[in-house]
């Protein structure tokens, strides 16, 4: 597949639609990973597309273009400071994108701060996946509110800890509408309980 010119990258960073622009984006920001020489066109663009945030896939790329030319720190505190953005939908996605582990605390912090389900959301699930022992007690703390209550589960199981089996055993019982398997079946929150205790008990054989 032809690869678009850098002229026409730098033209469709640009475009007001979301498509061109975000596959702009990514086609600069692989560039940039790939080839030295377009890191002094690059860097100012894509520090361009996080002082004026338009959507999650131009933002994802351009922090991976930072990492890729000024390194871990600017990219860093570029997505530190997207979390402040108001936009709770767009944050969460941009959260989604953080999940290297030396986000860990940061997301950590927002969980913390912002309390909006989406952000809530995101955070648990990719603090889960990193295996992020330190975010424990914040999840656990979502069990008691119902519309986090279905990604707490599956984040404690996704963490491994032991401590969680305890936590969890007790929603077996639970018959409560969860959420529909990738199949589209129903399953009860004391499904979505007894999957996260099998998940810990299995990574706990083999972490």
């Amino acid at each position: 597949m032809k690869q678009p010119t850098l002229e026409a990258i730098k033209r469709d960073v640009l475009s007001p639609d979301p498509y061109t622009r975000g596959s702009a984006m990514q086609a600069l920001s692989m560039r940039a990973r790939e080839d030295a020489s377009v890191h002094a066109m690059a860097l100012p663009i894509f520090r361009a597309a996080i002082a004026e945030p338009k959507d999650a896939w131009s933002i994802g790329s351009a922090l991976a273009g930072i990492r890729a030319i000024s390194g871990d720190g600017e990219c860093r505190a570029a997505a530190v400071r997207l979390l402040e953005l108001p936009d709770s939908s767009l944050v969460s996605r941009i959260v989604l994108w953080m999940s290297d582990p030396m986000f860990a605390g940061d997301l950590i912090a927002i969980m913390r701060r912002r309390l909006e389900a989406p952000i809530q959301t995101a955070a648990m699930r990719v603090l889960g996946r990193m295996r992020a022992v330190e975010a424990f007690d914040l999840i656990f703390d979502n069990l008691s509110k119902r519309e986090l209550r279905c990604d707490a589960i599956e984040a404690l199981g996704e963490l491994g800890d032991a401590r969680a089996i305890a936590l969890l055993e007790p929603l077996v019982a639970d018959d409560t509408p969860g959420r529909d398997d990738d199949r589209g079946y129903p399953l009860r929150i004391g499904d979505l309980a007894a999957q996260s205790i099998r998940q810990i008990q299995q990574k706990l054989k083999s972490p």
